[in-house]
């Protein structure tokens, strides 16, 4: 399930590591207790500006992104892609970078292959939730596109 972690509303910012995450959803009581550790942070991975993945749970280990889709791993890119909610980027990028989308379609492409996830299954926080996340400025079609032709090709995706 495909996220934007908008800004953390104590800080009035983007998170910048992923410790930043983790406490603000500590707050929220996203607590679980997975493997013998205890893990805060909702998502499975994070994926900053510049296009690094950092790994939040554990694959195994149940998300808290979604309620009723927490059985889905959780990916969430920093940003706030929402034109409502961020209509000028006074609360970060208005859409996702390049090195995020590339990062996320190789991303996305090795877990489909990895547990089987059908295409369909890819989906967005909105597309199960009554919310504007990821956002309205999220290219979700163009996402998808890529990774069913990189599927189809068998090829790596390709930059933009």
């Amino acid at each position: 399930m495909l996220h934007h972690t908008a800004i953390i509303p104590s800080e009035k910012a983007l998170p910048r590591r992923g410790r930043e995450v983790d406490k603000y959803h500590q707050a929220r009581g996203f607590e679980i207790r997975c493997s013998g550790h205890v893990y805060h942070e909702a998502y499975h991975f994070l994926i900053f500006s510049n296009g690094r993945v950092q790994r939040g749970r554990p694959e195994t280990c149940q998300g808290a992104h979604a309620e009723g889709y927490n059985s889905y791993l959780g990916i969430s890119l920093v940003g706030d892609f929402s034109s409502e909610d961020n209509p000028g980027g006074e609360k970060g990028p208005i859409k996702p970078t390049e090195k995020q989308m590339d990062s996320l379609i190789k991303l996305c492409q090795q877990l489909k292959d990895r547990y089987n996830i059908p295409l369909n299954h890819i989906v967005r926080h909105s597309d199960t939730s009554s919310t504007r996340c990821p956002g309205d400025r999220f290219p979700f079609s163009a996402v998808l596109r890529q990774i069913q032709t990189s599927e189809a090709t068998g090829s790596k995706p390709k930059s933009r």
